[in-house]
């Protein structure tokens, strides 16, 4: 598969002469690449193209490609707001098929009950979010580079166990902006923070820091709740009963399986696909004849609401049930979200910059009262 043997290279778990040489090619290549994000950024930063809607705008982007958990933290916002504003989420609907929902539309559905609109213009998919569904409020999925759409709050997931995509913009790493695009968002928060230690995450957090001291900065982790099956019921993990084959499409496939060993569950094998990927009938027998010893088969929501399935042959197969859990800065994040949405909220505060208020530093001690807020 062309793409693990590129994130392979670019990893550096491919070493010697081929790698060298394929890490040099990358590196070439990505000189246009940057060169074309910086022309597009200076065009975007002096106001040309920018297109504005009537509803406050609030972008979840990313710096790198692959997985931050961006879904969750979206489910988990939109159950949040959805109490104090009329909130929709507008999204691109990548591997959309014939306009119908995609994976991660579906995935969000299952996770919470809010107006969804794919659109590959996302300024119209906001406007019919306004229109249709009276939004007050909108969640952009995946914003932060689409910039077309004037947002009045960028927040930033950046994965702990990846966190700078290995260093290079693409195609040599996975990042599709540098680092200093950070100067832009308002709030950053590190995702998958229990999967690495105290001191990477603080050390990742002084690096976002020192490029926007302003920043609101949060940390959380991915809990699991149990599983679920196709027809959304849920089971504890104890029905798992021994072995385990290991099922994945997504971004991050090695962040799944830290999740699965942080939860003791015996994975004997594991087979991945690439992000997005649509699940064939050959697809499913060599699940089946992959998983054929093993009692179950996990795989991702994300995966399960394409496979559609109760078993494969006579194999049960469940999603993980995962929610999203502060570890800290919860108070901070919200409190910016509030001054966002809420008019009274911002006219207690006074604008530091066109497009942002003041942050608050957020205390990395994860024994603070903050860091146990749910």
């Amino acid at each position: 598969m062309i793409q693990q043997f590129l994130l392979n290279i670019i990893s550096r778990r491919i070493n010697g002469p081929v790698g060298l040489l394929v890490r040099g090619v990358l590196q070439v290549l990505s000189i246009p690449y940057q060169f074309a994000i910086w022309i597009r950024n200076r065009r975007f930063d002096a106001g040309f193209g920018i297109r504005h809607v009537d509803a406050k705008v609030i972008s979840i982007g990313n710096l790198t490609t692959g997985g931050t958990g961006k879904t969750p933290h979206i489910a988990m916002l939109a159950g949040q707001i959805k109490d104090k504003s009329r909130v929709s989420i507008a999204s691109r609907g990548y591997g959309s098929i014939d306009g119908k929902p995609n994976d991660e539309a579906i995935e969000l559905s299952w996770l919470v009950e809010v107006p969804h609109f794919q659109n590959a213009d996302r300024v119209a998919a906001a406007e019919s979010a306004i229109k249709e569904a009276g939004a007050s409020c909108i969640l952009l999925d995946d914003g932060f580079q689409h910039r077309r759409l004037a947002r009045n709050l960028d927040i930033v997931l950046i994965d702990a166990t990846c966190p700078f995509g290995h260093g290079s913009l693409l195609p040599a790493g996975l990042m599709r902006e540098p680092i200093s695009s950070l100067k832009r968002a308002d709030a950053v928060v590190l995702t998958r923070s229990d999967l690495v230690t105290q001191e990477m995450r603080q050390s990742i957090l002084a690096k976002v820091k020192s490029v926007n001291p302003n920043l609101v900065v949060a940390e959380t982790r991915i809990v699991v709740d149990g599983l679920i099956d196709s027809e959304q019921t849920s089971h504890p993990l104890s029905v798992l009963g021994g072995s385990v084959l290991a099922v994945c499409g997504i971004g991050n496939p090695a962040g799944f399986m830290k999740t699965l060993a942080e939860h003791s569950i015996d994975v004997v094998d594991q087979m991945v696909f690439e992000d997005h990927h649509a699940f064939t009938d050959e697809d499913i027998r060599q699940i089946q004849t992959a998983g054929q010893d093993c009692s179950a088969i996990v795989c991702t929501l994300k995966d399960l609401v394409k496979i559609k399935r109760q078993q494969i042959g006579n194999i049960p197969i469940y999603a993980l049930a995962i929610n999203v859990e502060f570890m800290s800065g919860r108070n901070s994040l919200f409190d910016l979200i509030e001054q966002t949405i809420d008019p009274i909220a911002q006219q207690k505060q006074a604008p530091n910059r066109q497009g942002s208020l003041p942050n608050e530093t957020v205390d990395l001690d994860l024994d603070s009262d903050d860091a146990n807020a749910a």
